[in-house]
């Protein structure tokens, strides 16, 4: 018969001036190169002996000095993570977290884009393409609003297509079970009825479905990167327009976006790993023959994350979602929308038909006599007469006084 019996750990006997001295040489290579532990137990002994004298602090021996070392591993990291993870975590504060406040849906929303660890192929070349996805999270609510997947990296088009679809979210497929669906949004402050309109008889109609597939957010506040996709004049022109503010976070401090990085572990964790195509988070993580796998289409992979979202994430407790006078209640993304909802009062969005074209580049152009001439007008041969020709028609009152100001000249 074979007894378990439980070994009680016994921290190395070392004295306390050669811990803190070889924290302090872990510490000295945040931005280095990664060294061996012979060599960090070697610097250590020798920065003791300048510093104290020598025999004032006893040297331990190697075996000793490497559970040392482990033990010092959890406060300053230094030989199990990469090294660029370690210079961020070198950069951790030393005060504790905090947490943005927020009061109701839409007063901050992160923007942030990340590579997906899945394969997808294009339908028109059949090509293996590397896709990223870009999301807009609400901070109050913890709800994916808006995303898209794009082939390589996004452009400020694709950005502006996210914050147009926090405001104008996409129609429900048919086939997404009840729950999934939102209403839809937009409920007028005030309903005007004709009353010839119900006197007369018509035929019905059937009634066509309008469920969206997510939550209508008017975004106070958007918390992005330095990327320029983000900051390009596409986005922000469209920002000033609609009144949405703009706050770029810190230089290499990912914690201001802690919410969207957690959110991504999650869709990493719980989707994309189950995927065909997934490739793994790096080189050293890939299969064999990844390619010869099933796979998905751009669009098809972009279905499915909507689908996970709308299906799963917004219908499971968060963690980060915690009400200060229910602090033992587990909140779903969708019950914190609603929660919002009742506690910020009205949520008003857009109610511009044409909304759309307020997020699309905006091209000066001048305007003459003849009309507009379109970009790239200026060509050779007979496609020069063509475009030299008028694109809209010129009022005649226009027509009158140039040609008045020519008779006069």
């Amino acid at each position: 018969m074979w007894h378990l019996t439980s070994r009680s750990y016994k921290e190395p006997d070392v004295d306390h001036r050669w811990m803190a001295e070889a924290l302090a040489v872990m510490g000295s290579f945040a931005d280095r190169s990664r060294p061996s532990k012979t060599a960090v137990i070697r610097r250590t002994n020798r920065n003791c002996v300048e510093r104290f004298g020598e025999g004032e602090v006893a040297q331990p021996s190697r075996a000793t000095a490497f559970r040392a070392l482990k033990i010092l591993e959890r406060r300053q990291p230094l030989f199990r993570h990469s090294t660029k993870r370690i210079r961020d975590m070198h950069q951790r504060p030393a005060r504790p977290y905090g947490k943005l406040p927020c009061t109701r849906p839409g007063e901050y929303v992160y923007l942030d884009t990340t590579p997906l660890d899945v394969f997808a192929m294009d339908p028109l070349t059949l090509r293996w393409l590397g896709v990223q996805l870009t999301v807009a999270l609400d901070s109050y609510t913890k709800c994916v609003v808006a995303l898209v997947v794009t082939v390589g990296d996004p452009k400020a088009v694709d950005v502006a297509s996210v914050l147009y679809e926090c405001m104008r979210p996409r129609p429900a497929p048919d086939y997404w079970p009840a729950y999934a669906s939102w209403p839809e949004h937009g409920v007028p402050r005030c309903i005007l009825i004709d009353p010839d309109a119900i006197e007369q008889a018509r035929p019905r109609r059937k009634k066509a479905g309008r469920a969206a597939s997510g939550p209508a957010i008017t975004p106070d506040t958007i918390i992005v990167d330095h990327a320029k996709v983000y900051l390009a004049k596409h986005g922000t022109s469209a920002c000033a327009r609609l009144g949405i503010s703009m706050q770029p976070a810190r230089v290499r401090e990912p914690r201001d976006k802690g919410p969207v990085e957690r959110f991504f572990r999650t869709l990493r964790e719980d989707l994309i790993q189950h995927l065909d195509g997934y490739k793994g988070p790096d080189v050293y993580s890939r299969g064999l023959d990844v390619e010869k796998r099933a796979f998905y289409y751009v669009d098809e992979l972009e279905q499915i994350i909507r689908e996970w979202v709308a299906t799963v994430y917004h219908h499971r407790p968060h963690d980060g979602l915690v009400e200060p006078g229910l602090p033992d209640a587990a909140f779903t993304p969708a019950q914190m929308y609603h929660h919002g909802l009742a506690r910020g009062g009205y949520i008003e969005t857009p109610s511009d038909p044409h909304l759309a074209m307020e997020f699309l580049k905006v091209v000066p152009r001048t305007v003459q006599h003849y009309g507009r001439r379109r970009e790239k007008a200026g060509v050779q041969g007979r496609y020069r007469r063509k475009a030299a020709r008028p694109t809209q028609p010129v009022p005649r009152e226009v027509q009158e006084q140039v040609a008045g100001v020519r008779r006069s000249v």
